[in-house]
């Protein structure tokens, strides 16, 4: 008997564009009934796309994960406008997807319309701003939006966009049932404004995460995650061991925080690693030369070979 293809993880493979366009290209004559696709850290762009919508367009897909990747808001737009006739996706993952508030008008559209099946809906980790909450929730106010779980974690909103959030959760038409904003600024009015709708017997919002905000967070890109851990350098192994041991008193789990960005500069042949209770694990370490790194389960970093400085960004929760 034949199978049938429903499920396809890709994740973190160096897939790219080509290889999303060829992959495709021999599914269309296969035994294929796709439900849900991986593409998490594929290294793709907004040309990936295309053939996403195409995909989107003729499918049964429930669920699409692509972040992190380099798909902007061209590629976006290329796949809310797949998303306006498509009535099966119900979970759409875009975290770190180099997104900006640009691209709100094209996914209000997608969820305006009354195809739309979308449940679940991530878009964290990219800078949307105030500017493109207030365009997202023209679409989530439409009666045709489906939504009930929406993450905005990281993506620089303020009390602004707090209120434009509010004014969706009091409409009768949303359906809004949890809402993550960690690692905003709401400041204390939009805080006090989200936690109050948990209260109201009228609004169907039942969890809200306003969890490790500040004006910190309003730094675009991974450096609203910096973490300060000094500044000084290690020149050799006896050195590194006294920065374990000072390490071990810090922590990063004694900060309150699950995400975390720093960057290095160095020479020569270096591992740049997290430290797990008491062990040195080496599939959490870069492992850095001259002409290559290797990341572990490190979700995300920079490399600039001229000036030898890596930046890194570490979800904490997501690696354990």
């Amino acid at each position: 008997m034949n199978s049938v293809l429903k499920q396809l993880d890709l994740s973190y493979n160096n897939l790219t564009d080509s290889g999303v366009q060829n992959i495709f290209q021999k599914l269309k004559h296969r035994n294929c009934v796709l439900e849900i696709l991986r593409l998490n850290g594929c290294d793709i762009t907004g040309e990936s796309c295309r053939t996403l919508g195409s995909v989107l367009s003729r499918s049964r897909l429930k669920k699409l994960q692509l972040g992190p990747s380099r798909i902007g808001d061209d590629g976006l737009k290329l796949l809310s406008a797949a998303l306006r006739t498509n009535s099966t996706l119900h979970l759409l993952g875009l975290t770190h997807c180099n997104l900006t508030g640009a691209s709100c008008t094209a996914l209000a559209s997608a969820l305006s319309s009354d195809s739309s099946a979308l449940r679940v809906l991530d878009l964290s980790n990219n800078d949307l701003e105030d500017s493109g909450v207030k365009l997202l929730s023209a679409g989530l106010k439409s009666p045709h939006c489906k939504l009930e779980i929406l993450r905005l974690s990281g993506c620089m909103i303020t009390e602004e966009g707090c209120s434009s959030l509010a004014s969706v959760l009091k409409s009768n038409t949303s359906n809004l049932r949890e809402l993550d904003l960690s690692y905003n600024h709401p400041g204390e009015s939009g805080e006090e404004l989200l936690s109050k709708l948990l209260e109201d017997p009228h609004c169907k919002l039942n969890s809200v995460n306003l969890d490790n905000g500040g004006e910190q967070r309003m730094k675009p890109g991974l450096r609203k995650y910096a973490c300060d851990l000094g500044n000084f350098t290690l020149a050799n192994e006896w050195e590194i061991e006294e920065w374990k041991r000072f390490m071990d008193g810090k922590g990063f789990m004694g900060l309150s925080k699950s995400r975390f960005y720093w960057q290095v500069e160095w020479t020569g042949v270096v591992r740049i690693g997290v430290k797990y209770k008491e062990a040195w694990k080496n599939d959490w370490c870069l492992h850095c030369s001259r002409d290559a790194y290797s990341p572990g389960l490190l979700i995300y970093a920079e490399y600039n070979e001229q000036i030898k400085q890596l930046g890194v960004y570490l979800d904490w929760q997501q690696a354990c």
